[in-house]
């Protein structure tokens, strides 16, 4: 008798599993614009997507849902997010899916031109983020620094560096936030100029470390010399940050070194626009030459708040241009 085969039937009304959209992956921030005021998200495609939301936090916690786009790419502009945030937080999923891609990106390098990292082993000094090359004048030295290298300065060599007068290096009547680290062995006999763009007119800066370790901040505006001096002094034998902003709305500058609470003073002024005068880093045009070194010299065309003071101090630990673009 020839055996009977049992056939098996599908089980009716069983549906095929849902598709789980992932998260996307290879989230990247960058800042970009003529301005370097957008923050610009890149990711990988996901597989069964179409769309993605974006997503903006200052805290990291609580986020704002900024636009849904078919894009691989979405620029977040300062409408969408808090200039005066330590650290920006974007984050992206597929439309319908469930995990979210997040990455971060330290706020000290929107709106900011110019990063000389000081890390080159000798010759000229390097933008990290543009192409404003210092020209190494009569050897400046190398050092190990804060963050990495660092370039030491001799006094009795007459080193310095020095670039042609741009934009980017200049500044006027504006917001704008100098921050540099200093070391100066003890011993000073005069005052010295860590940096200026200053031949006696233009807003300046012109910038003296005097030999009691106070700061002087000089600009130009209203047919005079604005001068602000620290009472707080640099600590000598000791890397030192030092922050020199400017408020174009308060007509107000600010000193603040290393931690310590920001020393401001009234302008009474508007300041003078850019002038021709080259940017030097190690004396003035007239002399004064600095003997020291100086490490992650950044200049950016905003005033910082105090958060991005503190994060950018990083309990004196600082934080190098790898750390500002890895974010926290």
């Amino acid at each position: 008798m020839a055996a009977i085969g049992i056939g098996l039937s599908p089980v009716l009304g069983s549906k095929a599993a849902a598709v789980v959209l992932a998260a996307p992956a290879n989230l990247a921030l960058s800042i970009t614009g003529a301005a370097r005021d957008v923050i610009t998200a890149t990711w990988d495609a996901v597989s069964g997507a179409t769309n993605y939301e974006v997503e903006y936090s200052d805290d990291g916690v609580t986020y704002t849902p900024v636009d849904t786009t078919a894009l691989l790419t979405y620029g977040v502009t300062s409408a969408d997010y808090d200039v005066s945030a330590a650290v920006q937080y974007v984050r992206v999923r597929a439309v319908g899916g469930v995990d979210w891609a997040v990455k971060s990106i330290y706020s000290h390098l929107l709106n900011t031109p110019v990063l000389w990292t000081m890390d080159e082993a000798s010759g000229n000094a390097l933008d990290s983020i543009g192409s404003n090359t210092l020209s190494d004048n009569n050897t400046v030295g190398a050092v190990a620094g804060k963050l990495n290298g660092a370039r030491r300065f001799l006094s009795a060599s007459n080193e310095y560096f020095e670039i042609a007068p741009n934009m980017a290096v200049g500044v006027g009547d504006e917001d704008f936030t100098f921050a540099f680290w200093l070391y100066r062995a003890s011993g000073m006999g005069g005052g010295e100029v860590p940096f200026a763009k200053w031949e006696g007119v233009g807003a300046g800066p012109y910038v003296l470390l005097q030999s009691s370790g106070a700061i002087r901040f000089q600009l130009h505006g209203g047919g005079g010399d604005i001068i602000q001096d620290s009472v707080t002094t640099i600590t000598f034998d000791a890397w030192n940050l030092v922050i020199l902003k400017h408020n174009v709305t308060t007509n107000l500058t600010t000193i603040k070194i290393n931690a310590l609470t920001a020393e401001t003073k009234a302008t009474g002024a508007s300041l003078d626009g850019i002038t021709a005068q080259a940017f030097n880093i190690g004396r003035w045009g007239g002399g004064q030459y600095f003997n020291g070194d100086i490490d992650q010299f950044l200049i950016c065309k905003r005033e910082w708040s105090a958060a991005q003071d503190t994060a950018y101090y990083n309990s004196g630990n600082g934080l190098s241009y790898a750390q500002l673009i890895a974010g926290v």
